[in-house]
């Protein structure tokens, strides 16, 4: 049986919402992480916001993009 890995973005505080994290800049290093873990990962679980927001942007996404509409 495969392992369910969660990756989740939550300050200490419990606040998940970018708004309320000014000072949070997205880094190059995050960014490869993200992809990374993306590109490792069997399958990706989205909530219906969060599928919302990805699926606005899946035309857009190259088939073998980490985030693309076949990854996700």
């Amino acid at each position: 049986m495969p392992n369910l890995i969660v990756s989740e973005f939550i300050s200490v505080d419990g606040i998940a919402e970018v708004e309320k994290l000014p000072g949070v800049t997205w880094s190059d290093e995050m960014q490869k992480f993200k992809d990374d873990e993306l590109a490792d990962s069997g399958a990706t679980l989205l909530g219906r916001t969060t599928y919302e927001i990805f699926a606005g942007s899946w035309p857009k996404e190259p088939e073998t993009s980490p985030t693309g509409p076949t990854r996700c």
